[in-house]
């Protein structure tokens, strides 16, 4: 037995508030952390927290469609068929009428969900 407690942490807390590694029980001097340290250091904390926050695993987020984000898809099936089906038909006019009138609806299901319709 070497005196000392094998249970026992092997951290202290150190005169400056913080937990210094120690080495035999003895605490390892700590060197004053400049400003662009402590900038750092709370910038990860931040990053940090707002992961916390944003963890889907502890927040569940619930999601419905909407009425234009549904057409919307139905339309983009649409474009894909004809896309297709192109080759063996030509379908010019009404594949580039169902793209832009796919995007129209991209763009309205967009703003629908972010609260601008």
């Amino acid at each position: 037995d070497n005196g000392t407690d094998s249970s026992a942490s092997p951290y202290t807390p150190s005169a400056m508030g913080g937990v210094t590694a120690t080495n035999n029980n003895q605490p390892r001097i700590q060197q004053p952390i400049d400003q662009e340290t402590k900038k750092r250091q709370s910038r990860a904390s931040a990053r940090m927290a707002f992961l916390e926050k944003m963890d889907p695993l502890t927040i569940p987020l619930k999601v419905e469609p909407t009425l234009t984000s549904k057409i919307n898809t139905g339309l983009q099936f649409v474009v894909l068929g004809m896309s297709i089906v192109h080759p063996l038909h030509n379908m010019d006019p009404g594949l580039a009428w169902a793209g832009w009138t796919t995007a129209g609806t991209t763009i309205l299901s967009l703003l629908s969900y972010i609260g601008y319709s």
